[in-house]
């Protein structure tokens, strides 16, 4: 399997989980103790969505979602030593759009190896910039998971 294919593996996994994920926060009401400034929400109102992202060529949440797709295929790369050994596996990662639209909080939630779990929170940390999530008409901080893939012949 080729550098692209791993890529393309990789955020095709990725894209199901957004989707399902960005598809379940629409509309959901939050609990009122959970609104907290500091806390994260997974439902949202309204979610965040990639400040490239015009709604003019399609709805924004799908541009968002093939944004992160296009990113991780053109960032991710398969470390050349786990690579050498063999390893493999899917490396869950977890982040925070902030209320400014900037990501933060990027953790491992699920690791495979330390090598891939390095390159799966990278790829993550460079996402680019969203416009936040809303949540009563005011922007709130919203929390992700993607899985990375990485996968050899």
């Amino acid at each position: 399997m080729n550098l692209r294919t791993l890529a393309l593996s990789a955020t095709f996994a990725a894209f199901a989980l957004v989707s399902m994920t960005a598809s379940a926060q629409t509309g959901a009401p939050n609990d009122p103790d959970a609104s907290s400034d500091d806390v994260a929400l997974k439902v949202v109102e309204r979610v965040p969505t990639l400040v490239t992202c015009t709604g003019e060529d399609m709805p924004l949440e799908q541009c968002t979602q093939e944004g992160i797709v296009r990113h991780l295929l053109d960032n991710l790369t398969y470390p050349n030593r786990a690579r050498r050994k063999g390893i493999q596996g899917k490396v869950l990662v977890q982040f925070v759009v902030e209320r400014d639209g900037s990501v933060s909080n990027v953790e491992v939630l699920r690791s495979v190896h330390k090598s891939l779990d390095k390159r799966a929170l990278k790829v993550v940390q460079t996402l680019p910039a969203f416009r936040p999530g809303e949540q009563g008409g005011k922007p709130v901080r919203v929390s992700y998971m993607i899985p990375v893939n990485f996968a050899l012949d």
